[in-house]
């Protein structure tokens, strides 16, 4: 499959593989990728309040890791300027009952201030996480492709944070 992948980038000459893998076409790239993506389905949520949130965060970071799971806080303030005054917190995780064991979580709807959405490993979450202190994060890459899939303000939001994208990537994206 990734052979097959390789030859469709290398023949619409986004990359080439000789003598090594290498992009040439880093926005065209970024925006098959935006193209193509399928936000995941939260087919498995829990909207709720926690006591205390950094404690909560800590506490999912300690349960995913002793069972072996992955998990993602995806807060898009970490990338970019975008109010989410009133908006639950969104957490990734493979699991749901296992992240919060253990945590005072009040399942509610009004003024919640997290909400956890299961995945399965198959989901088009990419788990390639950013670890900010004891908590993993999102990726701008994952941040920017769920943006783009939202209102248009969240649109207007992605069209800012690719080029930080196309520039950060240290010669991945140019």
């Amino acid at each position: 499959t990734v052979s097959k992948v390789l030859q469709s980038l290398e023949e619409e000459f986004i990359l080439t593989r000789t003598p090594e893998i290498r992009l040439i076409e880093a926005r065209r790239l970024l925006y098959k990728l935006r193209d193509n993506y399928q936000k995941p389905t939260d087919e498995k949520s829990l909207v709720g309040k926690v006591v205390n949130l950094n404690a909560a965060l800590r506490e999912i970071e300690e349960n995913c890791s002793r069972a072996g799971l992955r998990y993602a806080v995806n807060e898009i303030q970490r990338y970019a300027v975008f109010p989410t005054v009133g908006e639950p917190l969104k957490i990734y995780t493979e699991n749901i009952d296992t992240a919060i064991a253990g945590i005072e979580f009040e399942p509610t709807d009004r003024f919640a201030d997290v909400q956890l959405i299961e995945i399965d490993g198959r989901s088009p979450i990419y788990f390639d996480r950013v670890k900010d202190g004891e908590v993993f994060y999102t990726a701008p890459l994952q941040v920017y492709l769920n943006l783009t899939q939202g209102s248009k303000r969240e649109q207007e939001v992605a069209e800012g944070l690719e080029e930080t994208i196309l520039r950060s990537a240290g010669g991945a994206f140019d």
